[in-house]
């Protein structure tokens, strides 16, 4: 199976980094860019799957940029990583910049697989008033093993 190409932004260069080894790690292709206009550019030449918005875009600049990556490439999905409970109106999925990373990998793998379901799994949420919990990896490799039997 080929890797998956994801599109990474976010302002803090670090957070970026830490994020995208992580991403990579778990077999993601990871494009990142810390300028949302330079995303856009990138999302218009390139075949992303999944554009991920760190918390880090200013909020006055995360919806101009949510509302874009959809007009220019409505097939991608989008997650937002977020803080506290602001909502991420645009996005398909929502994780908390806290959450452990394997939320954000559940996060991918239901979006990219939806024929999957991915039932335990909580620390995501496509309905991002509704808080949910962290998912524990137990479960997630508990799952993955029912629906590959």
């Amino acid at each position: 199976m080929a890797a998956q190409t994801l599109l990474s932004v976010g302002l803090n260069p670090d957070l970026l980094n830490i994020r995208n080894s992580i991403l990579r790690k778990a077999g993601y292709s990871v494009q990142a860019t810390t300028s949302p206009q330079k995303a856009i550019t990138l999302l218009v030449d390139g075949d992303f799957g999944v554009v991920i918005v760190c918390h880090t875009i200013l909020e006055s600049d995360r919806g101009e940029l949510l509302r874009a990556i959809k007009s220019v490439k409505p097939s991608a999905k989008v997650i937002a990583v977020r803080k506290d409970e602001e909502l991420a109106k645009g996005a398909d999925a929502t994780v908390h910049n806290l959450d452990e990373p394997e939320s954000l990998l559940a996060c991918l793998a239901a979006l990219l697989q939806p024929s999957l379901s991915f039932p335990t799994v909580t620390g995501f949420s496509t309905e991002p008033e509704e808080p949910r919990a962290r998912p524990k990896i137990d479960d997630l490799q508990h799952q993955a093993g029912k629906k590959a039997a």
